[in-house]
């Protein structure tokens, strides 16, 4: 019994070795199981990010063309304002050089009771400007 007592007991710790080893490699093999569960959900993750930004991305494009839009708009609105304002204004300086201009001139009426050169009467000595709102020259 002696030997069997003895191959028993070498046997013991050859069988806690392959266990160990054993126990060690499911360990290993659990390891890299979990890294790949993580990295196929880092990956998700990834996937989900670059998708979100994407359509972030695309709305604010949407935005930027919809912005460009009304400022070709404006722009082209402005200027049809400025020409709208433009031509009346250069009218209006147009009548102002000719109610302020040479074309009506004035000279102090003297003690002759000249008649200014617009016709109208004036009773008095000097007059800037006629009743019919011109500059006027006396002669």
């Amino acid at each position: 019994m002696r030997t069997s007592q003895f191959s028993k007991a070498i046997m013991e710790p050859t069988e806690s070795t392959v266990a160990l080893k054993e126990a060690t490699s499911q360990l290993k093999e659990a390891h890299k199981y979990l890294h790949s569960l993580e990295n196929i959900s880092l990956e998700d993750t990834l996937r989900d990010t670059e998708l979100h930004y994407k359509m972030e991305l695309e709305m604010y494009s949407n935005v930027i063309q919809q912005l460009e839009v009304e400022s070709t708009w404006l722009t082209a609105n402005i200027q049809k304002k400025k020409q709208e304002y433009e031509a009346p204004e250069a009218e209006i300086t147009t009548y102002r050089q000719r109610l302020d201009g040479d074309e009506f001139e004035y000279e102090r009426q003297g003690e002759t009771g000249e008649r200014p050169r617009c016709g109208h009467e004036h009773p008095l000595a000097a007059v800037p400007r006629c009743a019919c709102s011109r500059s006027i020259e006396i002669t």
